[in-house]
Protein backbone atom coordinates (compact mmCIF):
# COMPACT_ATOMS: atom_id res chain seq x y z
CA UNK A 1 0.00 0.00 0.00
CA UNK A 2 0.59 3.73 -0.94
CA UNK A 3 -0.61 6.87 -0.70
CA UNK A 4 -0.54 10.18 -2.51
CA UNK A 5 -0.92 13.60 -1.11
CA UNK A 6 -2.26 16.29 -2.98
CA UNK A 7 -2.81 19.81 -2.39
CA UNK A 8 -6.04 20.48 -3.19
CA UNK A 9 -8.17 23.74 -3.57
CA UNK A 10 -7.33 27.39 -3.09
CA UNK A 11 -5.87 26.83 0.53
CA UNK A 12 -4.00 23.52 -0.36
CA UNK A 13 -5.79 21.63 1.74
CA UNK A 14 -4.33 17.71 2.29
CA UNK A 15 -5.73 15.80 0.32
CA UNK A 16 -4.64 11.53 0.14
CA UNK A 17 -5.03 8.86 -2.35
CA UNK A 18 -4.31 5.86 -0.58
CA UNK A 19 -4.09 2.99 -2.85
CA UNK A 20 -2.95 -0.95 -3.68
CA UNK A 21 -0.40 -0.90 -6.51
CA UNK A 22 -0.74 -4.76 -6.74
CA UNK A 23 -4.58 -4.22 -7.66
CA UNK A 24 -4.90 -1.05 -8.24
CA UNK A 25 -7.70 -0.35 -5.65
CA UNK A 26 -7.43 3.18 -3.86
CA UNK A 27 -9.64 5.48 -1.93
CA UNK A 28 -9.35 9.40 -1.87
CA UNK A 29 -9.70 10.84 1.34
CA UNK A 30 -10.67 14.64 1.77
CA UNK A 31 -10.73 15.87 -2.07
CA UNK A 32 -11.07 19.71 -1.16
CA UNK A 33 -10.64 20.92 -5.10
CA UNK A 34 -8.52 20.35 -7.86
CA UNK A 35 -10.56 17.23 -9.45
CA UNK A 36 -8.54 17.07 -12.55
CA UNK A 37 -5.52 17.07 -10.85
CA UNK A 38 -6.38 14.28 -8.73
CA UNK A 39 -8.28 12.31 -11.72
CA UNK A 40 -4.87 12.58 -13.33
CA UNK A 41 -2.91 10.79 -11.01
CA UNK A 42 -5.27 8.43 -10.58
CA UNK A 43 -5.18 7.88 -14.40
CA UNK A 44 -1.06 8.08 -14.60
CA UNK A 45 -0.88 4.92 -12.02
CA UNK A 46 -3.72 3.31 -13.18
CA UNK A 47 -5.77 3.34 -9.92
CA UNK A 48 -9.47 2.85 -9.60
CA UNK A 49 -11.43 4.29 -7.16
CA UNK A 50 -13.35 2.53 -4.53
CA UNK A 51 -14.39 5.08 -2.29
CA UNK A 52 -14.22 8.30 -1.61
CA UNK A 53 -13.86 8.82 1.95
CA UNK A 54 -14.46 12.10 4.18
CA UNK A 55 -12.84 13.11 7.39
CA UNK A 56 -15.65 15.68 8.11
CA UNK A 57 -17.83 18.01 5.44
CA UNK A 58 -16.50 21.55 5.85
CA UNK A 59 -16.21 22.92 1.87
CA UNK A 60 -12.43 22.99 1.82
CA UNK A 61 -12.31 18.85 2.64
CA UNK A 62 -15.03 18.18 0.32
CA UNK A 63 -15.19 20.59 -2.98
CA UNK A 64 -14.05 18.01 -5.57
CA UNK A 65 -16.67 15.43 -4.04
CA UNK A 66 -19.06 15.61 -6.75
CA UNK A 67 -16.91 15.42 -9.35
CA UNK A 68 -14.90 13.08 -8.71
CA UNK A 69 -17.72 11.03 -8.01
CA UNK A 70 -19.24 11.33 -11.56
CA UNK A 71 -15.83 10.52 -12.90
CA UNK A 72 -14.91 7.70 -10.48
CA UNK A 73 -18.60 6.22 -10.07
CA UNK A 74 -17.29 5.72 -6.66
CA UNK A 75 -19.40 6.06 -3.48
CA UNK A 76 -18.90 8.95 -0.86
CA UNK A 77 -19.00 8.06 3.10
CA UNK A 78 -18.74 9.84 6.04
CA UNK A 79 -19.43 9.31 9.82
CA UNK A 80 -23.02 9.59 10.31
CA UNK A 81 -22.94 12.36 12.62
CA UNK A 82 -21.63 14.47 9.86
CA UNK A 83 -25.04 14.21 7.93
CA UNK A 84 -26.68 17.45 9.45
CA UNK A 85 -23.77 19.62 8.18
CA UNK A 86 -23.14 18.13 4.87
CA UNK A 87 -26.73 19.26 4.09
CA UNK A 88 -26.78 22.52 5.37
CA UNK A 89 -24.73 24.77 3.54
CA UNK A 90 -24.92 27.23 6.09
CA UNK A 91 -22.73 24.65 8.36
CA UNK A 92 -20.66 23.63 5.85
CA UNK A 93 -19.74 26.57 4.12
CA UNK A 94 -20.35 24.83 0.69
CA UNK A 95 -21.80 26.01 -2.53
CA UNK A 96 -24.56 23.40 -2.18
CA UNK A 97 -25.46 20.30 -0.03
CA UNK A 98 -23.57 17.00 0.01
CA UNK A 99 -25.75 13.50 -0.25
CA UNK A 100 -24.00 10.64 1.08
CA UNK A 101 -23.47 7.13 -0.34
CA UNK A 102 -23.12 5.48 2.53
CA UNK A 103 -22.75 6.32 6.55
CA UNK A 104 -20.49 5.38 8.52
CA UNK A 105 -20.24 4.09 12.65
CA UNK A 106 -17.44 4.06 14.85
CA UNK A 107 -15.21 0.90 14.16
CA UNK A 108 -16.36 0.74 10.94
CA UNK A 109 -13.68 -1.06 8.21
CA UNK A 110 -13.81 0.43 4.92
CA UNK A 111 -11.53 -1.95 2.71
CA UNK A 112 -9.09 -0.83 0.02
CA UNK A 113 -7.70 -3.65 -2.32
CA UNK A 114 -6.10 -5.73 0.27
CA UNK A 115 -5.69 -3.32 2.73
CA UNK A 116 -8.09 -1.68 5.66
CA UNK A 117 -9.11 1.74 6.82
CA UNK A 118 -11.28 1.55 10.30
CA UNK A 119 -13.25 4.74 10.75
CA UNK A 120 -12.59 6.49 14.16
CA UNK A 121 -15.21 8.94 15.52
CA UNK A 122 -13.27 11.84 16.61
CA UNK A 123 -15.86 14.64 17.61
CA UNK A 124 -15.18 17.89 18.51
CA UNK A 125 -13.31 19.84 15.40
CA UNK A 126 -17.29 19.24 14.01
CA UNK A 127 -19.85 16.44 15.62
CA UNK A 128 -19.60 13.79 12.62
CA UNK A 129 -15.45 14.53 12.50
CA UNK A 130 -13.26 10.48 12.14
CA UNK A 131 -10.08 9.89 11.54
CA UNK A 132 -9.29 6.60 9.32
CA UNK A 133 -6.50 4.36 10.53
CA UNK A 134 -4.64 1.94 8.58
CA UNK A 135 -3.22 -0.08 11.13
CA UNK A 136 -1.14 -2.33 8.92
CA UNK A 137 0.57 0.62 7.27
CA UNK A 138 0.84 2.66 10.43
CA UNK A 139 -0.85 5.63 8.78
CA UNK A 140 -3.31 7.64 10.30
CA UNK A 141 -5.41 10.51 8.24
CA UNK A 142 -6.47 12.84 11.19
CA UNK A 143 -8.64 15.21 8.85
CA UNK A 144 -9.03 18.28 11.18
CA UNK A 145 -8.95 16.81 14.40
CA UNK A 146 -5.31 16.74 15.01
CA UNK A 147 -2.18 18.63 13.56
CA UNK A 148 1.52 18.98 13.73
CA UNK A 149 1.62 20.93 17.46
CA UNK A 150 -1.91 21.99 17.25
CA UNK A 151 -5.58 20.83 17.23
CA UNK A 152 -8.59 21.43 14.41
CA UNK A 153 -11.01 24.75 15.45
CA UNK A 154 -13.89 24.03 17.35
CA UNK A 155 -15.41 27.19 17.35
CA UNK A 156 -17.46 26.69 14.23
CA UNK A 157 -20.67 24.73 13.72
CA UNK A 158 -21.25 22.26 15.52
CA UNK A 159 -17.89 22.13 17.22
CA UNK A 160 -16.88 21.50 21.08
CA UNK A 161 -13.33 22.07 22.36
CA UNK A 162 -13.93 19.86 25.21
CA UNK A 163 -15.31 17.07 23.16
CA UNK A 164 -12.03 17.67 20.95
CA UNK A 165 -9.63 17.50 23.33
CA UNK A 166 -10.94 14.06 25.05
CA UNK A 167 -11.30 12.41 21.29
CA UNK A 168 -7.90 13.16 20.96
CA UNK A 169 -6.39 12.01 24.44
CA UNK A 170 -9.00 8.53 24.57
CA UNK A 171 -8.99 8.03 20.78
CA UNK A 172 -5.79 9.06 18.93
CA UNK A 173 -3.16 8.76 22.12
CA UNK A 174 -3.69 5.51 22.74
CA UNK A 175 -2.59 4.63 19.60
CA UNK A 176 1.25 3.51 19.04
CA UNK A 177 3.57 6.42 19.04
CA UNK A 178 5.15 5.43 15.89
CA UNK A 179 1.86 5.85 13.39
CA UNK A 180 2.10 8.47 11.32
CA UNK A 181 -0.58 11.14 11.25
CA UNK A 182 -1.51 12.74 8.03
CA UNK A 183 -3.57 16.10 9.04
CA UNK A 184 -6.09 18.19 6.51
CA UNK A 185 -3.19 20.51 6.82
CA UNK A 186 0.02 21.39 7.35
CA UNK A 187 2.68 18.70 7.80
CA UNK A 188 2.92 14.98 8.88
CA UNK A 189 3.42 14.28 12.39
CA UNK A 190 3.28 11.43 14.62
CA UNK A 191 1.11 10.43 18.11
CA UNK A 192 4.92 10.40 19.89
CA UNK A 193 5.38 13.52 18.91
CA UNK A 194 2.21 14.73 19.79
CA UNK A 195 2.10 13.27 23.03
CA UNK A 196 5.21 14.74 24.15
CA UNK A 197 4.91 18.13 22.32
CA UNK A 198 1.56 19.14 21.63
CA UNK A 199 0.82 22.29 23.79
CA UNK A 200 -3.33 21.91 23.24
CA UNK A 201 -3.52 18.33 24.39
CA UNK A 202 -1.19 16.42 26.83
Amino acid sequence: MGFITVAAGFIQENAYIFFDAENGKAAIIDPGGDADKIAELLKNKNLTVSHILLTHGHYDHTGAVEELRRECLAPVLAHEAEEKLLLDPRQSYASAPLQLDKFLKDGDIIEVGGSKLRCIHTPGHTAGSCCFYAEDEGLLFSGDTLFLGSVGRHDLHTGNGDVLFASIKEKLYTLPGNIRVLPGHMSETTIEHEKTHNAFVR
